[in-house]
C-alpha cells in the first residue's frame, strides 16, 4: 500500500504540471449492491442485495485538452449482503449479515461536455479494514458445517459513471464492479462463497474550493 501511495502521488504531482485548474470537495452516498455475485455457493444458501455506505473526499485536475479531467479520491465505503442459509435437518433458515469496511482509491479518467455533465471511468484500488458477520450464535446445528474466512486485504474494482456539476453540488451515478474475486467470508459444506461485488453508487458532493 505504501508504494501504492508513492506512485499515485508522483502521478499526481505530474499531472498538476500540466494541469488547468483544479478542484477538491467532500462526498458521500448510497451503494446498492446486486444480489447475486458469488461462485460455488451451496444449496441450502440464498443471497440478498444489501444497502450500504460510502463517504470520503475527491480532487479533481483539468488538464490542457479540452475537458479532459483526472479525478482521484479517497473513500471510506462499505460493502455487503444478506444471506440465508436453512438447516437440512431442521428446515430453520439462519439469516446471516455480512458487512466488510474498506477505504476506496478510484483515480478516474474523463470528460466534461456542455459545462455541466462529466463521464468517467478507472480503476478502483480498494484495501480491507474490516469484515464483520453477524448471526453466527444462531446457526446452531449446523455450527460443524460452517466456518467463517478471510477476505483479501487488496482488491482492484472498475468504475464507470456519469455526473453534473450544478453551482458547487456534485451529483454522480456510478457503476462499481470487480472483475475479480474479493476473498470468501465463510465457507458452508467446505465450499468457500466467493464474493464478486456489482453495485451501482449514488453520490452528492460538495466543492470546497478550486480554480476551474
Amino acid at each position: 500500500m505504501k508504494k501504492f501511495i508513492l506512485v499515485l502521488a508522483a502521478l499526481t504531482f505530474s499531472i498538476v504540471a500540466f494541469s488547468q485548474g483544479f478542484e477538491i470537495g467532500i462526498k458521500g452516498g448510497l451503494n446498492i449492491t446486486a444480489a447475486g455475485a458469488m461462485k460455488d455457493l451451496v444449496p441450502g444458501v440464498q443471497i440478498a442485495s444489501k444497502n450500504t455506505y460510502n463517504g470520503g473526499v475527491y480532487g479533481r485536475l483539468k488538464i490542457k485538452l479540452i475537458g479532459v479531467f483526472v479525478q482521484p479520491e479517497i473513500v471510506y465505503n462499505t460493502r455487503g449482503y444478506n444471506f440465508d442459509i436453512t438447516d437440512p435437518i431442521s428446515g430453520k433458515t439462519i439469516n446471516l449479515k455480512q458487512q466488510a469496511y474498506y477505504i476506496d482509491v478510484p483515480v478516474l479518467v474523463g470528460l466534461k461536455m456542455l459545462k455541466f455533465l462529466r463521464v468517467y471511468a478507472g480503476p478502483n484500488f480498494q484495501y480491507l479494514l474490516k469484515n464483520e458477520i453477524t448471526g453466527i450464535n444462531d446457526i446452531g446445528a449446523i455450527a460443524n458445517d460452517f466456518k467463517e474466512t478471510k477476505m483479501k486485504k487488496a482488491n482492484t474494482g472498475v468504475q464507470i459513471g456519469f455526473g453534473m456539476d450544478l453551482s458547487k453540488f456534485r451529483i454522480d451515478a456510478k457503476y462499481d464492479f470487480n472483475p475479480t474475486d474479493m476473498g470468501s467470508p465463510f465457507s458452508y459444506q467446505g465450499k468457500a462463497q466467493l464474493i464478486k461485488t456489482s453495485m451501482v453508487t449514488i453520490q452528492l458532493g460538495y466543492k470546497l474550493f478550486g480554480i476551474l
